[in-house]
């Protein structure tokens, strides 16, 4: 009996071997795909062409706000100032603008025709999640 228990605990053991084999070569092809896209993808950007719409990208940061306090009161023990004791009022003259397909020289006659206008478009109030950058 002895010798059926080995036989059985090394057939198991095998099959899990197999298995575990089998796991990794998966997850490394996994691995290797997700690492080829990373690496392929954010490249793109870099291998384009000057845009041709002739706008500067650009979007409103906090930079190009100004803050007018507009509560009246001083700052003090009974008052503190907040964000509703400010009005921000936008001081860039540049337009919002984020590079599109429709900025870039087209391939092929179907997108000459796209206005360059399409990504423009004008904000009125500050993004407390933009930095700024210009």
């Amino acid at each position: 009996m002895s010798v059926k228990k080995d036989i059985a605990k090394k057939s198991y053991l095998l099959e899990v071997e197999r298995k575990s084999k089998r796991a990794v070569a998966v997850l490394g092809t996994v691995m290797f795909l997700a690492i080829v896209f990373a690496l392929t993808v954010p490249g793109f950007g870099l291998t384009r062409d000057k845009p041709v719409c002739g706008l500067e990208e650009h979007k409103h940061g906090t930079s190009c706000y100004e803050e007018i306090l507009v509560c009246g009161q001083e700052e003090g023990e009974n008052h503190k100032h907040d964000l509703s004791c400010y009005e921000f009022k936008l001081t860039c003259d540049k337009p919002v603008h984020v590079h599109d397909d429709s900025c870039y020289e087209a391939t092929d006659d179907s997108s000459d025709e796209q206005s360059s206008e399409e990504g423009t478009k004008e904000a009125d109030s500050p993004d407390a999640s933009s930095d700024g950058a210009d």
